[in-house]
């Protein structure tokens, strides 16, 4: 799995500067999420069956998801505990941040990672600060909402807010709930396989398989994550070129 990433990744100036920029930013901990959640939806969309041209950009909307986060201030990001309303109101820009400078060289990946969070999960002290919607959530909401009863509207309303009028977008989603969930750090344990699935059922009802896809290939998922150095070092080596030395322990 790891060898298409970085073939991706090495075969892509952009993704390369945008990757080590998110390496940069705190200290890897943004950018090994972004692997892990491109390991996932590469393995989602394996057991799927889509194109692999299709595969290729969800691939690259989930190694590039959180690009945005690097116009927020980094101690928000890294700050240990909740956000303020203030705090919250800055660092839930940033997929409109990554869609529009994902949107100039990729299309239909920056349509993808700018709704990763329309279909996602909220932390719980956080579930009624809602993200940016995207430009096609509010062109749907538009649309006439026929008379029903007052739960099955809700239920609908729901299933929007899911996003499941959009299988990859929801796949980004729910492999970004996956891995914050499945991941250690600092601020928190690893959750429980029997857990994690609980909590991407209750976001998603209708895609049990993709759960099981991914508390199945967990261990694969959650191995460690190359470095940008490691694949700037391969990249030169398969081109003849001067191997790659970092700047001042960059």
């Amino acid at each position: 799995m790891d060898a298409v990433l970085r073939a991706l990744v090495r075969s892509d100036p952009v993704l390369l500067v945008l990757l080590r920029g998110l390496e940069l930013y705190d200290g890897g901990e943004t950018y090994g999420h972004s692997w892990r959640v491109a390991r996932g939806v590469l393995h989602v969309a394996r057991q799927v069956g889509w194109p692999t041209s299709e595969q290729m950009t969800l691939t690259r909307a989930a190694l590039l998801h959180d690009v945005g986060k690097l116009f927020v201030y980094r101690k928000i990001v890294t700050k240990p505990g909740g956000f303020t309303e203030e705090e919250f109101a800055e660092i839930r820009q940033h997929p409109r941040f990554g869609f529009e400078m994902v949107r100039m060289v990729d299309e239909a990946a920056g349509r993808i990672l700018v709704a990763h969070h329309d279909c996602g999960w909220h932390p719980p002290q956080q579930s009624r600060r809602k993200y940016p919607r995207s430009d096609e959530r509010r062109r749907n909401e538009r649309r006439t909402i026929p008379r029903r009863p007052r739960q099955e509207r809700r239920d609908r309303d729901r299933r929007q807010d899911l996003g499941i009028h959009d299988p990859q977008r929801l796949t980004l989603a729910l492999a970004d709930i996956f891995d914050a969930l499945a991941s250690q750090r600092w601020y928190k344990r690893a959750w429980a396989d029997t857990a994690i699935r609980a909590e991407l059922i209750e976001r998603a009802p209708v895609l049990t398989e993709v759960a099981d896809w991914l508390i199945a290939a967990r261990a694969v998922l959650q191995e460690s994550v190359p470095t940008m150095h490691e694949i700037a070092r391969a990249s030169s080596a398969m081109m003849g070129d001067a191997p790659f030395h970092p700047v001042n322990g960059c």
